[in-house]
């Protein structure tokens, strides 16, 4: 079974160093600050991002003919909530929008690809080399599914058969230019680095992905030593720091530790205090379109989150920065360039497909697990009677801004436990708001 960003260990629960930090290379690091002069974000009106996760790219070249029911594309998407048959048209309007934008940076937090499949991350890094020629600086991380994952396909017909996967070191080979490549600092014990994008800004790069492969996070103990130790560096230095991790670092809603431990970092709790120590005021993740908050004392941690660029409504993000403010902006993919299914709007088909799905995986799973009745839509305490709901909540959680309906909140008042609990849970929308918001920036930086 697939997990696409820790939505299936959502069910699942639902169910139930400074070792390279040396004095020599912060020398080194603090000439750079000096030298490098293309752009002084102190010194410039605004500083334009894109974020973009959640591509799930699979090369055209691995779906051949294979679009038919019955097939094992078919089989393998038809729980999944990607709109996997249109990853090329789907990235190509949504960089095509990216460079209408004109951003400085372009960062994309991880599930670079469907799954892994070398073929795809080959063709996703000639597609970030193009966009990069055009003074667009592009820095990534892997996602839980981009490095050694088993279960990388190319689809031919009705049938599919495994392909070539790539490892830790050839991502970081294919991706070179894309944060590797002239980092200030390794991370020894991960795949996490910092560098710099321009004068007085760092990106760094938070690697929280587990072996063998799962959809849930972790930082390592000593990785978040190595992090603690270039952002105290930073704020010494007056640097804005920039980091992406592909899992959010706080809860996007109630619970979620609990009934949705993949979306969020083990030991969360933990790990978004010391960063809210540390002074940090802004992370990238990515899954869900959510913006949540860590306040300690006067130190106040952002997690700005970015929906799947393959999952309705096809989000991303546009932000302006300043040393003052940074606006949040959510644009959408609302049309490509492919032929849909019955001639039908995309959107229209989208949500569909989404909900489908999404319905059959529920019901599945209150089948077999719960060992509820299939039953129907109208026979309270089935599993098809309680799966359309779930489906549309889940679609509002990815959506950003969620409110429960009322309808749906009378719907399930007499909902039996836990599925009374982790429906609302799932409409709980924690501040601030998701689609649009601006961030005092410049509290913790020196005048």
């Amino acid at each position: 079974m697939k997990t696409r960003s820790g939505f299936f260990l959502l069910i699942v629960f639902l169910l139930m160093g400074l070792s390279n930090c040396n004095m020599e290379e912060l020398a080194l690091e603090m000439e750079g600050l000096t030298s490098n002069k293309s752009i002084d974000l102190h010194a410039i009106p605004h500083m334009k991002i894109a974020v973009m996760p959640g591509i799930s790219y699979l090369d055209p070249s691995l779906m051949i003919d294979c679009l038919g029911e019955g097939s094992d594309f078919r089989k393998d998407l038809s729980t999944d909530n990607v709109i996997e048959e249109f990853s090329k048209p789907i990235l190509d309007e949504a960089v095509s929008q990216v460079l209408a934008e004109k951003p400085d940076l372009l960062l994309i937090p991880g599930e670079l690809t469907f799954n892994g499949e070398k073929i795809s991350h080959e063709g996703l890094a000639g597609i970030l080399r193009d966009i990069s020629e055009q003074g667009i600086k592009v820095f990534v991380i892997p996602g839980n599914k981009d490095i050694l994952n088993p279960e990388a396909k190319a689809y031919n017909g009705n049938g599919s058969a495994p392909t070539s996967t790539i490892t830790a070191e050839e991502f970081e080979t294919l991706y070179s230019d894309f944060g590797f490549n002239h980092a200030i600092s390794r991370d020894p014990n991960s795949m996490s680095y910092l560098t710099q994008a321009f004068n007085k800004v760092w990106i760094l790069g938070i690697d929280a992905r587990i072996y063998p492969i799962t959809s849930s996070g972790r930082i390592k103990p000593e990785t978040m030593e190595w992090i603690k130790y270039w952002l105290a560096n930073a704020q010494k230095n007056n640097i804005t720091m920039i980091p992406l991790c592909h899992h959010s670092v706080i809860e996007q809603w109630s619970e979620m530790a609990i009934y949705g431990p993949a979306y969020v970092i083990k030991d969360h709790e933990t790990v978004e205090n010391a960063l809210t120590d540390a002074g940090l005021r802004i992370i990238f993740t990515a899954s869900s379109n959510d913006i949540v908050m860590n306040t300690k004392g006067e130190n106040v941690l952002y997690n700005i989150s970015t929906g799947l660029l393959l999952s309705p409504p096809f989000p991303f993000r546009i932000i302006t920065m300043d040393p003052n403010f940074m606006q949040v902006e959510t644009r959408y993919i609302k049309t490509i360039n492919a032929t849909i299914p019955g001639g039908g709007d995309f959107l229209d088909y989208s949500n569909t497909y989404y909900e489908q799905n999404m319905t059959r995986y529920f019901t599945a799973i209150f089948v077999n697990s719960y060992k509820l009745p299939l039953g129907d839509v109208s026979s309270p305490g089935t599993a098809a009677y309680y799966a359309p709901h779930f489906a549309k909540g889940l679609a509002a959680f990815y959506a950003g801004d969620e409110e429960f309906p009322p309808e749906e909140e009378e719907f399930s008042e007499e909902w039996p436990e836990p599925f009374k609990h982790i429906f609302k849970n799932l409409y709980t929308d924690l501040p601030p708001s998701d689609g649009q918001y601006i961030v005092e920036m410049r509290k913790k930086l020196k005048e």
